[in-house]
């Protein structure tokens, strides 16, 4: 988490309302910078790096909304999170303040811990955002080297042994009726402190791979071993090198070695064996770039790796703070996830959608957090406005979720869950192919959900019911609400989602 001390501009044109802000706020350990107008807020954004505003409405010559416009649409500050203050009607203001580009609004009167509260969670997000960012820099400074590496890790999610036979695919050229390819392709890549080897070669017109059951047999402590590019063509000469180990090893296997070209190191080998044609010292270099490349591969591999458990601990940070608006806590947003996936695979979606969908989806009402606690549980029938307010949760969502890539899908998710496949849904009206893939799997395994689950206003349901109204339609649920192919997919794993409400529910 960064640790840098937050600093908060307060704008106002009321000394009072100042006065309490800087009050509670440094109390709570920020630095806080005020301003009276907002032309000097401007100014101060420009001058000063502010982490978070906040920001009155009603202000003469400019007024707060002007303000935060002029703030969004200025790169430099754009990204400056902004709490906006109103005692205007609640409704009606709060529309024209998400219009403007605020991201969190809190209305006159305020008591000072709601102030401290709602800033508190403001500024962890933005702690979890700028981690992202940083992880991602990391990331992308790290893209530029190796194309050939980063091809293999975007051509599928990220496999190590999938990279590896990226490279190796390499050596072999046009295969095994090329004529100047190696008949194996020997790999050798340490393992939890153990080296492993995998024997390529080709069958049947296709590359194939296989784990050897041993080490070939030298040892690679070997100072003249370690960082070595070598060649060598004919029995005697093998026999007088250091690869004298491997002819014994491969002997073993009934295979006898003419010709060889490798890089040994400890932290990645290469070796081709039996060229149809004169091993040279350019096959042994070609060798040692493979092998830089794979010992590439394995970093970029373990960052990602490090990168996605680190992703997956901010989306569960997130989960955690959306569940204490929800009545049935985390069942509900782990058996979405379940849910979701199980649609995804029987649409033949990639893995790494899979695996997306299933973990981001747990954030589909993450917006939650910004609707009253009077409205999400009001024991009565929502009024319009009440019910326009529940509407904003989608876009509250998308607002938390921000702009970074990673969170691409649950950004979707969180915004168009609540789309109708004819157009009928929130907040945009979408229509058909214009909702996200993974917003037509989370609208319908959400009402599925919700209709399993019991409300103020009705009993829960069984899952045959359930279905039935999905599937066939009421008089407030329809077919047409739902994609025609997700339909499907739900309808033939209906009996797969009642295990999973079953499971989770005990």
């Amino acid at each position: 988490m960064l640790t840098a001390k937050r600093r908060i501009l307060c704008v106002d044109d009321q000394p009072v309302n100042l006065a309490l802000f800087r009050e509670i706020l440094i109390y709570e350990g920020y630095d806080v910078v005020i301003a009276e107008d907002g032309k000097t807020a401007l100014n101060l954004l420009h001058a000063q790096k502010i982490d978070l505003v906040i920001l009155d409405v009603l202000m003469p010559q400019m007024n707060g909304l002007e303000v935060c416009r002029q703030i969004r649409g200025d790169e430099d500050i754009a990204g400056i999170p902004i709490i906006m203050v109103s005692g205007l009607a609640a409704y009606q203001d709060r529309q024209r303040g998400l219009g403007a580009g605020a991201d969190d609004f809190i209305m006159k009167p305020f008591h000072l811990t709601e102030i401290a509260s709602r800033v508190k969670t403001m500024l962890r997000l933005l702690d979890l955002q700028e981690e992202l960012c940083v992880a991602d820099a990391t990331m992308a400074a790290m893209a530029s080297f190796g194309h050939e590496v980063i091809h293999a890790v975007e051509s599928c999610h990220p496999d190590l042994l999938s990279g590896f036979d990226r490279l190796v695919s390499k050596v072999f050229g046009q295969g095994e009726e090329s004529g100047v390819s190696p008949e194996i392709v020997l790999t050798g890549v340490l393992d939890k402190g153990r080296r492993k080897w995998l024997y390529y070669y080709f069958s049947d017109g296709a590359l194939k791979r296989t784990l050897l059951a041993t080490d070939v047999g030298w040892s690679l402590d070997l100072p003249e071993v370690e960082g070595k590019s070598l060649f060598c063509t004919g029995e005697e000469e093998i026999r007088q090198s250091l690869f004298s180990p491997l002819i014994e090893e491969l002997g073993g296997m009934n295979i006898a070695v003419t010709t060889v070209a490798g890089y040994i190191s400890r932290a990645f080998s290469v070796i081709a064996v039996n060229y149809r044609r004169t091993a040279t010292k350019y096959d042994a270099r070609v060798m040692q770039s493979l092998a830089s490349q794979g010992i590439l591969l394995q970093a970029v591999l373990q960052r990602l790796t490090d990168s996605d458990d680190a992703l997956e601990h901010i989306v569960r940070t997130l989960v955690k703070v959306s569940e204490a608006g929800d009545e049935d806590g985390d069942a509900h947003i782990v058996r979405i996830g379940d849910y979701a996936s199980l649609l995804a695979q029987d649409l033949k979606m990639h893995e790494g959608f899979i695996k997306a969908i299933r973990f981001q989806s747990q954030l589909h009402d993450i917006g939650n957090v910004y609707i009253p606690a009077a409205i999400l549980r009001k024991p009565a029938v929502l009024t319009d406005a009440e019910f326009g307010e529940i509407k904003n949760h989608t876009l509250y969502g998308a607002q938390i979720l921000g702009q970074y890539k990673g969170f691409q899908i649950g950004r979707n998710i969180a915004l168009t869950h609540h789309e109708r496949w004819d157009g009928s849904g929130y907040p945009y009206c979408l229509k058909e192919e214009r909702i996200p893939i993974e917003g037509r799997i989370l609208n319908i395994v959400d009402q599925y959900d919700s209709l399993r689950r019991q409300k103020i206003y009705r009993p829960a349901f069984d899952h045959d019911t359930s279905c039935r109204i999905i599937i066939e339609g009421d008089n407030r649920t329809l077919p047409c609400h739902f994609d025609p192919r997700v339909l499907t997919a739900f309808r033939t794993a209906a009996p797969r989602l009642q295990e999973i409400y079953e499971r989770y529910s005990l």
